[in-house]
């Protein structure tokens, strides 16, 4: 994969989370040697906590609190004394001071939430970085791409994996980044129109190459190859991007592919009964033949191999596309019986 300022900002990015996330553990680390002490704390503080619960409870239920009185008449009167009403103890009585609260230990917040509530944070946090560098790459287009440096380019060219994660996080699903090779293009006009034609020059061979069928040598197998790269630049240069994302070629659709193997085999079959046809009419011919004609005459034997083998290769398509529509039936006549049911 090339390396380009789209990868320096995602290797800060990881660099910023890998900090974040070592921190953390730090912070696990020191409340995991705290352990031990919060534990005793606890079974203290439960402890305590069960023994004023129960004499709150006792007191409650059997002693009832009540107003203290003065001395009694009798009482006074035993002493000697003589007692009316104002001998009585009419001072204000203070309640009790309340018993101060009991101090709690507090965790971290973030230690106090679920796995699931960290990883919804964590959601909620990338999606509104993503909602901004999408507004700097859309405040970035809005400027004349002659005047962008290598810095805004290749900020314009992380629009598309931008937006393809803000999409699969918007709608819950976890985000996969595809191995993807990021090609600068040119933003001139002349440069454009040139690499355009270069491109479009290539996928012109590549069909001549791909109608001519038969096996390739190295080279124009590496040509045919490049069809997929050279058709994504050529759409990113047509749309004026800034950039091309090269990811991998997408799997040609077995129907399509065997009808291709066909058309291959059967031109290379015409081919060959073409010849056979013309050996077998030089076969015939009463005059004498030169040398070239006989060269002709002695390669019936390998022409017919290849024919042979080149029937075989069709007769194993054929089985492929028999096997491919009884499977596409079979799928069928499961659905049916499903809705039946």
């Amino acid at each position: 994969m090339a390396v380009t300022s789209t990868h320096a900002q995602l290797i800060a990015e990881a660099e910023d989370k890998l900090k974040i996330a070592e921190i953390k553990l730090s912070e696990i680390e020191r409340l995991k040697a705290m352990e031990k002490s919060v534990r005793n704390e606890v079974a203290t503080l439960t402890e305590q906590l069960n023994k004023l619960k129960t004499e709150a409870e006792f007191y409650d239920a059997k002693v009832p609190y009540k107003k203290e009185a003065g001395p009694s008449a009798a009482s006074l009167a035993h002493a000697g004394k003589g007692y009316n009403d104002s001998d009585a103890d009419t001072s204000p009585r203070v309640a009790a001071a309340p018993a101060p609260a009991p101090t709690h230990f507090k965790a971290p917040l973030d230690l106090l939430k679920t796995p699931a509530e960290t990883k919804e944070d964590n959601r909620k946090k990338r999606i509104k970085a993503l909602v901004k560098k999408i507004g700097q790459v859309e405040a970035l287009k809005k400027k004349d791409m002659a005047d962008l440096d290598a810095d805004g380019k290749a900020k314009l060219a992380s629009e598309k994996a931008l937006r393809e994660e803000l999409s699969a996080l918007e709608a819950g699903k976890e985000y996969e980044q595809e191995d993807v090779e990021t090609v600068m293009l040119p933003t001139d006009g002349a440069e454009k129109e040139k690499l355009i034609k270069g491109i479009k020059k290539k996928l012109q061979q590549i069909d001549a190459l791909k109608a001519k069928g038969g096996p390739l040598d190295a080279e124009a197998k590496a040509k045919v190859e490049s069809e997929h790269r050279l058709l994504t630049q050529l759409s990113a240069l047509e749309k004026g991007e800034v950039a091309a994302h090269i990811g991998a070629a997408p799997e040609p659709d077995l129907t399509e592919q065997l009808m291709k193997e066909r058309t291959d085999v059967n031109r290379k079959l015409k081919t060959l009964n073409d010849k056979l046809a013309a050996i077998e009419k030089l076969k015939g011919e009463s005059r004498k033949l030169d040398a070239t004609e006989k060269d002709k005459i002695s390669q019936e034997q390998a022409l017919k191999s290849d024919k042979g083998a080149a029937e075989r290769i069709l007769g194993d398509i054929n089985k492929r596309e028999q096997a491919r529509v009884d499977a596409r039936l079979n799928l069928g006549n499961d659905k049916k019986k499903k809705n039946k049911n």
